[in-house]
């Protein structure tokens, strides 16, 4: 039987985004968010593609960064929401674990001012107010209850911001449009790592354009022999 035979498909339910802001909700899901936010697990918010690679990611994760490596690489096209993947991914962390040091990089002050930005405030917008952390505009740091510090880096505005003394997790969006991102990687993340098993970095650009940027010609290659 052919395609057209078949008429028109009805159209695919579109998802919608469960997040409803904590001032609108009644009591039971009050509870209900104070215990999914309490165990750092934010997993409901993302569409049925993200939780896949979600999935994906902390199965790597379970692996020890030895054999598996520090960092996850993900190709995504535009619109995907690998944002909402990350900064979700960084969140449960900081939320889970105390004392943290994360790190959101991103290319371009103006487009994470535009974009990130509002899509945190999103995301923390059903958070319980007592988990919910302040945010240093200035700094442009998410300070949560337990300690644990998420810094949004901008490399074209300060390209140092990564640099520290130690670095638990890290995202680094739209990661194949740094400039320097080799220099980046093996000179300023992982020195901050040692010592620390944990720690591990996602990955998620949109494809460079050209196929001989480093992303391309070493990093994803070498992100499938690791598996």
């Amino acid at each position: 039987m052919s395609v057209a035979a078949l008429g028109a498909l009805p159209p695919r339910p579109a998802w919608r985004s469960p997040v409803v802001p904590w001032l609108h909700c009644s009591p039971p899901r009050r509870a209900l968010l104070r215990e999914t936010w309490g165990l750092g697990e934010l997993s409901h918010q993302l569409t049925p593609s993200q939780y896949d690679t979600y999935r994906k990611l902390l199965l790597w994760e379970s692996r020890p960064s030895r054999e598996a490596g520090r960092y996850f690489v993900m190709d995504s096209s535009r619109r995907w929401g690998k944002s909402k993947l990350g900064l979700g991914w960084l969140t449960e962390k900081a939320l889970r674990f105390p004392n943290l040091r994360l790190l959101y990089i991103g290319p371009v002050l103006k487009e994470i001012r535009k974009f990130v930005l509002p899509l945190m405030a999103a995301i923390l917008s059903e958070c319980p107010p007592e988990l919910r952390p302040r945010f240093l505009k200035t700094d442009l740091t998410y300070v949560f209850p337990n300690g644990s510090r998420l810094e949004v880096v901008a490399m074209d505005k300060n390209p140092d911001g990564a640099r520290g003394n130690a670095l638990d997790f890290a995202f680094l969006d739209e990661a194949a449009f740094f400039q320097n991102l080799d220099y980046l990687v093996t000179s300023v993340l992982d020195p901050q790592m040692l010592g620390r098993p944990h720690a591990r970095v996602l990955m998620a650009p949109t494809p460079p354009t050209s196929p001989g940027h480093v992303w391309s010609s070493e990093m994803v290659p070498d992100a499938k022999l690791r598996d």
